[in-house]
Formats: structure tokens, sequence, C-alpha cells
């Protein structure tokens, strides 16, 4: 059954997707990888010698002259409520030209899921489609491998929201209320999810609704995508319309919280493969942020991805 892998990589030096792509190639077979990018990282990824199978969108990133705003959170903010009624009005009059203003102020991380709604619309009902960051994930399976096809999948944090500062302060700001109902929740991860192609259509029509509704609030600034998901998922859709993958149930680990890693059941077999007691999950998210401590390594997983990338090539 047919992969469609959706990513953005828009900005990041080639050197950080290699992991990711290597990945994909190696450890997917029936797949094509979707990278939505700009133009000078597009010019690199070109350069590469990887399978036909991948396919570049160029995509602006941001309206140029605004682009310092992004990652100010205070200025962000502040740009934001001085354009909330012009563009509240804009909406009002033109949703198609509210769209292409959203598409060119919204940053990147939040704006990926129109790209994505756009892009899907060509794709099999029947195909699996993986939204996926890039620069921080990296392959050592196939998550789908096992999963129920009626449901979305998508990883949970090893935190709850009270404990997270940052969750806690993009849900406030665009859901107030859900912010203290999720209190002693833990935080759905945004940076990877996946389903057929049919349920990921009716996801991304809920989420990119939200985001229309909410961009004149959130313009310039990354992070609300993850408040958004979580709050679709709590309140929005009946509970089995998602699955919730962990580290240690499921194909999604999600490590960039995992602060009792050194304590945790994990190990790394013959094959270089990461578990968590007996679960082998095909795709460890936010791995780089466990890699910047000394005592971690993922090389071996990047071996092994080498390694079966190589040997595809040679034997095709």
């Amino acid at each position: 059954m047919k992969t469609v892998i959706l990513a953005p990589a828009l900005g990041y030096p080639v050197e950080q997707l290699e992991d990711f792509i290597s990945g994909v190639c190696a450890q997917l077979d029936d797949f094509e990888l979707v990278i939505f990018t700009d133009r000078i990282t597009k010019q690199d990824l070109q350069k590469l010698a990887y399978p036909d199978r991948i396919t570049l969108v160029k995509k602006k990133f941001g309206f140029a002259p605004l682009r310092v705003l992004y990652g100010k959170r205070k200025i962000s903010k502040l740009c934001a409520l001085i354009l909330y009624p012009i563009l509240r009005l804009i909406r009002f009059v033109s949703h198609s030209a509210f769209k292409t203003i959203a598409d060119a102020l919204l940053f990147p991380s939040v704006c990926r899921y129109l790209w994505f709604a756009e892009y899907i619309k060509g794709v099999d009902d029947d195909a699996w489609v993986i939204m996926s960051d890039t620069k921080d994930v990296i392959f050592q399976g196939d998550p789908t491998n096992g999963c129920d096809p009626t449901r979305l999948h998508t990883g949970v944090e090893e935190q709850l929201f009270r404990d997270c500062v940052t969750n806690t302060s993009w849900l406030k700001y665009v859901y107030p209320k859900s912010a203290g109902d999720l209190s002693a929740s833990r935080v759905i991860c945004s940076g990877f999810s996946f389903g057929k192609s049919r349920v990921v259509e009716e996801y991304l029509e809920k989420m990119v609704g939200e985001i229309l509704r909410l961009a004149p609030k959130i313009v310039f600034q990354h992070g609300y995508d993850q408040a958004i998901h979580n709050h679709l998922l709590r309140f929005v859709f009946p509970p089995e319309f998602a699955r919730l993958h962990s580290c240690f149930e499921g194909g999604i680990a999600t490590l960039g919280t995992f602060g009792f890693i050194d304590e945790a059941p994990y190990s790394i077999n013959n094959e270089g493969v990461f578990l968590f007691s007996d679960n082998q999950p095909g795709v460890l998210h936010m791995f780089d942020r466990l890699e910047a401590r000394k005592n971690y390594s993922f090389d071996k997983v990047r071996e092994r991805n080498s390694a079966l990338v190589q040997a595809r090539v040679t034997s095709s």
C-alpha cells in the first residue's frame, strides 16, 4: 500500500534533512515523499542522489519583509494585535483573498496544513498519508504497520500541560477554557501524525478551518498548530477518531520531553534499533534534542538506514 509523506522543510541546510530523507528511503517501500521547501533548499535537495519518488514543492518562506518577526514572540504578538481588525475585515469580505494573505503571513509550521490540505486532494483514498516534521524525525521502521486504517494516529509526549509553560501558553492564547480543562492531560504532539487519506482529509478540514479562524491572532507566530491539534483531538473529534502513540505503545516515539530517558527501560539491539520495553516504534520524533546530550547517540540508526539505502540503490 502506497504511503505519501507530506513534510515542510523551509530555511533548513540540506545537511539537517539527510537523517529524515535517508530514513524514509530505507524503511518505506512504496512511497512518495513530498517536501514543501523554499527555492534555495530545493536547489540543494536536487543535488542529492535519492530516488525519483521525492517530489519538491517550492513555497515562499513567508512574506519576505516580515520574516524578521518569526520567533520574536512579543513583537510578533504586538504586530498581530495591530493587524487583527484589518485581517478580520478582509476575512469577512473575501475568504479566498484572506486565505492568500494567511499563506503569506502565517509561520510555516502553521501554514503547512493549508499546503497539505491542497495536496491531499489528488491522493488516493486508500493511501497512507504521513504529516511529518523533518529535521528532528528519523525512521527506523514503518510506523503504519499494524495500525487501524479507520483512525488518525499521532504521538503523545511524556509530559502534562501543567508541567509545560510553553504548551500551556499556546493553549491559553487561543483556547483559554481548554487550557484549564487540559491541565492534567498529556500533550499531544502535532509534529508527526498519519492515517489513511480519507481520515487525514477529515482532520485537515477541521485543522485548516481553525487555523483560518484564528489566523488574525496567530500571524508571524509558531507553535499554535499544536494548541489547535490538542483542542481538536480532545474536544471536537470523538475519542475513537485518533489513537495516541507513546514510546512504549505504538509506532511513534516522541522523545523531546522524555525527561526520564536515562532510567527508562530502553535498549538498542544488534541491528541498531531503539526498543522501549518490548515496543519497537517505527519513528523517533525529536530525537535531536536527546542527541544533544553527550551520552546519547543515534549513530547506529543512521548507519543502518544508510546501509539499507545503499543496498536498495545497488539492487536497482
